[in-house]
């Protein structure tokens, strides 16, 4: 019987000790100002204040309590193609926009006579073209738009062979 009295008494000296260590735990996550080692060991402080008149020097450990979260991951931005784009000095009046041939590993983009009609040439990807005002066409589910080359020969082309430059 004394044996089991002991085992009790030292589960509630367990709970107890527990009991303290979560309030000091509570204590640092919702205080919302930085505690200093001084503020959690108050005998010590006051010891030293009462003898000496003046406050205990700060041991050097600061605990601060935040609610701020970390920073989040840096993410590194995707390879930007390697695109030159030398675009034409300035835009003649029946030309709405530039736009590059969104093709790459030598791939060309034919340029029709009419939408889906003969092929006139072949315009490598990545080159620079003019989109013309002309108003785009509708064919076997491809939208066609008008546009010259560097070379000034005009044709139709798909519209999702194309990116279209922002206006300068």
């Amino acid at each position: 019987m004394y044996q089991t009295q002991l085992q009790i008494r030292a589960v509630i000296v367990v709970v107890a000790v527990l009991a303290v260590v979560a309030g000091v735990v509570i204590v640092l996550v919702t205080s919302p100002k930085s505690l200093e080692l001084s503020d959690l060991q108050p005998a010590r402080s006051q010891t030293a204040t009462a003898q000496s008149g003046t406050p205990a020097p700060a041991a050097g450990l600061t605990v601060a309590a935040t609610d701020t979260p970390a920073a989040p991951p840096t993410i590194k931005p995707l390879a930007t193609p390697n695109v030159t784009v030398t675009p034409f000095a300035t835009l003649p009046a029946d030309v709405r926009a530039l736009a590059i041939i969104n093709l790459t590993d030598g791939a060309s983009a034919r340029l029709r006579a009419v939408p889906g009609g003969d092929i006139i040439e072949a315009i490598p990807g990545g080159a620079t073209v003019q989109l013309l005002k002309q108003p785009s066409r509708v064919l076997d589910g491809l939208t066609w738009v008008q546009i010259r080359d560097e070379n000034g020969v005009a044709g139709w082309v798909a519209t999702h062979l194309l990116v279209i430059l922002p206006s300068p």
